[in-house]
């Protein structure tokens, strides 16, 4: 049994949008996992939590460690690896886009991003975990 801490219930996140096309396969292979953040700089609670959310649902609930990451060159991410969906190469990679043009969750391969504006983003994360412990579709 695990206790999962998520701050929306199913009914709240079933309208988050999931397109595009998953490769289980490549996402599977091995056991380390990379989180990269799209905007390094971002400072905004729901970023910071969204982030914090993922890798602790990965890590226990899942039992996959995760990799910390940038999408791009920043100097808060000197320590860490640059990848993004075009650069993964068939390694397992979730991006968290804090944006304000578009949210929901869009796979490409081994490559997963969740994008959205302040709560949307945690909303996101949220659809995507329920769909991984099998609750939702």
């Amino acid at each position: 049994a695990v206790k999962i801490p998520l701050r929306y219930g199913p009914k709240e996140v079933e309208n988050v949008t999931i397109k595009g096309t998953f490769d289980p396969k490549s996402f599977n292979l091995g056991q380390d996992m990379y989180v990269s953040l799209a905007d390094p700089t971002a400072v905004n609670k729901y970023y910071n939590l969204a982030m914090t959310e993922l890798r602790i649902n990965l890590l226990k609930g899942l039992e996959r460690p995760t990799i910390g990451a940038c999408t791009q060159n920043a100097s808060e991410c000197k320590d860490w690896e640059i990848i993004n969906c075009s650069t993964a190469k068939g390694k397992p990679v979730i991006v968290l886009d804090l944006t304000n043009e578009s949210s929901g969750i869009t796979l490409a391969g081994s490559c997963v991003t969740i994008a959205g504006e302040d709560a949307d983003i945690l909303k996101g994360v949220d659809r995507m975990l329920y769909q991984w412990y099998g609750v939702m579709n």
